[in-house]
């Protein structure tokens, strides 16, 4: 003969309770695996746009140079207050809205510097 074994009786009651509770375990997991998904999604959108809004006020600081203005001209306008939590929703709304009105001044600084030396005779009197 073999060991020992022990036999286990369990209650209809105890089964039921026992599958309702891994459910609700697995439901759980369901919805933590779709927030990290939601989480990782985020943090990746706000790398994304962060990396565009650092190209852009780098553009933006060489434009000024080639025109000539202040190089503190506009960096309160396009300043990101910490008052939010990095990984946030609201910090990717307000990094997103301060990266288009970033874009629109640099594409505007752009073109200003375009029409300049496009219509400078001083560089073809040389």
């Amino acid at each position: 003969m073999g060991e020992p074994f022990e036999i286990k009786v369990y209650e209809i009651d105890d089964v039921e309770r026992l599958q309702r509770r891994r459910l609700g375990d697995s439901n759980e997991v369901i919805c933590f695996n779709a927030k990290l998904k939601i989480l990782e999604h985020r943090q990746q959108r706000i790398a994304e746009v962060k990396a565009k809004y650092d190209w852009l006020m780098r553009e933006l600081e060489v434009t000024k140079q080639y025109l000539m203005l202040d190089p503190n001209k506009w960096l309160s306008e396009f300043d990101l207050e910490q008052v939010f939590d990095l990984d946030s929703l609201e910090y990717l709304e307000a990094l997103e809205c301060v990266t288009e009105r970033l874009e629109n001044r640099v594409n505007y600084c752009k073109a200003h510097l375009m029409m300049i030396t496009c219509f400078d005779i001083t560089s073809r009197r040389r």
